[in-house]
């Protein structure tokens, strides 16, 4: 599911600062040194995400606890990761690195530039950027425009934008018959009230609600849409994985 490429693909950027130090040492290099300044540069990243996505949780002028709490699980996640790569120690703590990230000011065209080379990871920060917009189940006007120019400054086409969009926003809640998957996550199914479905996006399972509440119902867990149209559904979910899924992910998938 969805949650295993997120962590491959984060992981996948912070296992670099690893395979540099073996490629120095190949080479004649300061091995220590250059590793060192690698995973510097990797803690820099961190810092530069989270400070990029503080920036949407602000736009609306609603930081607020929850997304502030959204923020410490990203900043968990992506530490120990650093840290698992960084064979010298970090000389950080994960609660310095996000109190710098909390109090960046400006977050350097060094960051777009680094997920602009890696699609897989400027994947990961558009997913971010639409989990933390609808984590208080809605998204406003302000959201919606940072969303989208940060997906112009990383290189997304408007479809690719539109594909990542459809499992979070939709302006109007259909009116028409929604589906959702299976319990089993076998198969495509039509979301009578209280049916056990799955969320497409990161398989958390779930009742599916009254027929008024479900244009509106999201997931607990990434607060991506539920249900949907059949064609939607369709395009969404296929071979038992979501859309976004199907993209090449170097590396070997982590089991969460």
């Amino acid at each position: 599911m969805l949650e295993i490429f997120l962590w491959t693909a984060i992981e996948r950027m912070f296992r670099r600062s690893k395979q540099f130090d073996v490629e120095s040492r190949l080479s004649g290099g300061e091995g220590k040194e250059r590793k060192l300044a690698a995973t510097e540069r990797q803690v820099d990243l961190l810092i530069w995400t989270l400070a990029y996505l503080k920036k949407l949780a602000e736009v609306d002028l609603s930081f607020n606890e929850d997304e502030q709490a959204y923020l410490h699980e990203i900043a968990e996640d992506m530490y120990k990761l650093v840290d698992k790569y960084s064979i010298y120690g970090l000389q950080i703590s994960r609660e310095e690195v996000f109190d710098k990230a909390m109090n960046f000011v400006d977050v350097p065209d060094a960051f777009f530039e680094t997920a602009r080379g890696d699609r897989p990871f400027r994947t990961v920060v558009m997913i971010y950027c639409w989990r933390l917009a609808a984590r208080d189940d809605q998204v406003t006007k302000e959201e919606l425009e940072f969303i989208r120019k940060t997906g112009l400054d990383l290189g997304f086409s408007t479809f690719e934008l539109d594909s990542i969009r459809i499992p979070y926003y939709r302006e109007d809640a259909p009116d028409e018959r929604l589906y959702g998957i299976s319990r089993q996550g076998a198969k495509i199914i039509l979301a009578h009230e209280g049916y056990a479905i799955r969320c497409m996006m990161c398989g958390t399972e779930h009742e599916a609600p009254e027929p008024g509440l479900q244009g509106d119902a999201r997931c607990s867990h990434c607060h991506a849409l539920l249900l949907y149209p059949r064609e939607t559904a369709e395009e969404l979910y296929d071979h038992d994985e979501p859309l976004l899924l199907r993209m090449p992910v170097p590396g070997k998938q982590h089991p969460l």
